[in-house]
């Protein structure tokens, strides 16, 4: 892998782990699946960046649990889709009348929605 290769992973890294903070405050974006992107990225592109997500103290957990487990479980899956959707309709109801901001709001959440569904799934079929 060249160094403009890795390069690029470590833009769409930083981008994601921005995603993910932005997440962490925005009920419809799902912090965590941004973070797992990131280190997915920061794998291939920088030891030293993806070392600092999986050593995080609040996001290394989830980090590793998604490696150790080989991607997300469908159960898992569905309530990330299923809360960000849900979301999306009570700010639609509650808060937003404008059309374009609706459109945008659901072309963020659909990406946001193809990112998750593009996730490996695990074989992990219990919450628990």
């Amino acid at each position: 892998m060249g160094p403009l290769h890795k390069l690029l992973l470590n833009i769409l890294g930083w981008f994601f782990l921005c995603l993910g903070v932005v997440g962490l405050v925005l009920p419809l974006m799902p912090a965590v699946i941004f973070f797992i992107l990131a280190s997915v990225c920061f794998s291939r592109g920088s030891r030293r960046f993806h070392a600092m997500l999986v050593n995080n103290p609040w996001l290394g957990p989830h980090i590793r649990r998604y490696h150790a487990e080989g991607g997300l479980p469908a159960w898992v899956k569905f309530l990330l889709v299923a809360g960000q959707w849900a979301g999306l309709v009570l700010a639609f109801v509650l808060f937003v009348d404008d059309l374009r901001l609706r459109l945008v709001m659901a072309g963020v959440a659909l990406t946001v929605t193809i990112l998750i569904l593009s996730l490996p799934t695990s074989n992990k079929t219990d919450p628990g």
